[in-house]
């Protein structure tokens, strides 16, 4: 039994101020898109209309996530815990005695997500795995720290970095770097991944950055950098297959492409699986 440990949080308000290519930021207040959780005939519900914007008031009292652990586990033993919220992780105040109370010394610990920038010491990520933590997501961008501190608004990006090479010591880390062109491609690309292969990461997705709406941005937020001309989806890629050629760590893409099987356009590989999908219905 997995359990989620959900801390709420703000994007942008609890994770040390907006990243510059942040999707979140200066997002409008836009109508419910309707999806599969709606009543028939009522677009909203509160996937649609709260939740897939991340609408939290803020980080919840850690009591108040013990108490939700607790409900979900139902007097059992969960086989692992899953912290996550909408802020970053290494900014909520009570993440290791959190960690302490749910793992129990004996649960392993999943963070859902996490940049590292709310670390103020070099030996936090130690604490946290000494808690049970063994399975990180962590938002890189970039080993350089200088790009960090400028785009990510990092202000120890040192720490962050010493962390995450704790983290990769110790635990199953799978990092992320959303990619703007002329900024952390190319050479930079190449030394980050190097990097993360030396510390030991076992993954990278690399993220395609969005500016306007046909591109993804459905939250009224356009565009996020102006004068920022994001990779063409063919660029974009041949960016990830190409990275995936050379690192021996995984290397996906999204919203495209995976080089190993094909996702998103997987079932185009196996035509016979295609006619045992369930009919449309809506």
């Amino acid at each position: 039994m997995d359990v989620l440990a959900d801390v709420g949080g703000r994007p942008g308000l609890d994770c040390r101020g907006f990243c510059s290519y942040c999707y979140f930021k200066g997002v409008k207040k836009v109508p419910p898109f309707g999806c599969k959780n709606c009543m028939p005939f009522k677009k909203g519900c509160d996937y649609c209309a709260r939740a897939i914007m991340e609408g939290y008031p803020g980080f919840k009292p850690m009591n108040d996530v013990l108490f939700e652990v607790a409900q979900r586990c139902m007097g059992s033993m969960p086989d692992k815990v899953t912290i996550s919220g909408g802020g970053d992780l290494s900014c909520y105040p009570d993440l290791l005695p959190l960690a302490r109370m749910v793992g129990q010394g004996i649960v392993p610990i999943s963070l859902g997500y996490t940049s590292g920038k709310g670390f103020r010491d070099k030996d936090d990520a130690t604490k946290l795995i000494d808690a049970g933590v063994n399975e990180v997501s962590f938002t890189v961008f970039s080993t350089n720290p200088e790009l960090r501190r400028k785009y990510m608004g990092d202000k120890h990006p040192e720490v962050a970095l010493e962390n995450l090479k704790a983290f990769c010591h110790s635990c199953e880390v799978y990092c992320a770097a959303v990619i703007i062109p002329g900024v952390n491609d190319g050479q930079e690309l190449e030394k980050t991944c190097n990097d993360l292969e030396e510390m030991g990461a076992r993954g990278l997705i690399l993220m395609r950055f969005a500016n306007r709406r046909d591109q993804g941005l459905i939250l009224g937020n356009e565009p996020i950098m102006p004068g920022i001309i994001p990779h063409t989806i063919e660029e974009f890629r041949d960016l990830v297959t190409h990275t995936a050629e050379q690192h021996r760590f995984r290397v996906t893409g999204t919203p495209l492409w995976d080089p190993v099987t094909g996702a998103p356009f997987a079932l185009s590989r196996h035509p016979d699986i295609i006619s045992r999908l369930p009919p449309l219905r809506r």
